[in-house]
């Protein structure tokens, strides 16, 4: 008799590049990582350095996979995936990164971050409000998130629900605490 494989389910992190190794930021994707793979998930991310990097070596470190979704438009600066991914899928532009970034994850965790990251967030809302995709659990980490999740509410046109997956978490070991149990 064999035993069968469960398939591992990937959680993708929108982050910064500018964050320095060991750094706070830096250590809070690494944190997450570790959690993360602790609980039997697989991250995602945009595969290059600072919150993509820490996150995929904290995953690596624990014992789990870290897939990077790199962009095409980024070669022609020399930019490679980090060093700590056990896969590299390269994009060919900038939204076909960010529907893979959406599509092969079973729930996501924003970190703090620039403009890709509140765009990639902002994306990845607009794709559950609609139902482009199924429901997915979105951690937004951090106090930073507070006044964005404020904004929305304020100042924009929300239906109720529209932000019934969205969970502010203080600190890693919360969010991956949430979204193991949001995830069957």
């Amino acid at each position: 008799m064999t035993q069968e494989t469960k398939p591992v389910q990937y959680i993708t992190v929108f982050g910064s590049s500018q964050a320095d190794d060991g750094g706070p930021l830096y250590n809070q994707a690494y944190d997450l990582g570790r959690l993360l793979a602790q609980c039997g998930f697989g991250v995602i991310s945009g595969g290059y350095g600072g919150t993509m990097e820490g996150v995929s070596r904290g995953a690596r470190e624990a014992g789990g996979q870290a897939v990077g979704i790199t962009l095409a438009t980024f070669d022609r600066w020399h930019r490679r995936g980090n060093a700590w991914l056990s896969a590299e899928h390269k994009s060919e532009d900038y939204l076909a990164r960010v529907g893979e970034l959406t599509r092969r994850a079973s729930g996501f965790v924003a970190l703090k971050g620039g403009i890709g990251t509140l765009s990639e967030v902002s994306i990845t809302l607009s794709l559950l409000q609609v139902g482009e995709m199924a429901a997915k659990p979105l951690v937004l980490l951090g106090e930073c998130w507070e006044p964005y999740l404020k904004v929305i509410r304020e100042q924009f046109v929300l239906r109720p629900g529209d932000l019934s997956l969205v969970y502010l978490a203080p600190d890693a070991a919360q969010a991956a605490a949430w979204l193991r149990s949001s995830i069957a």
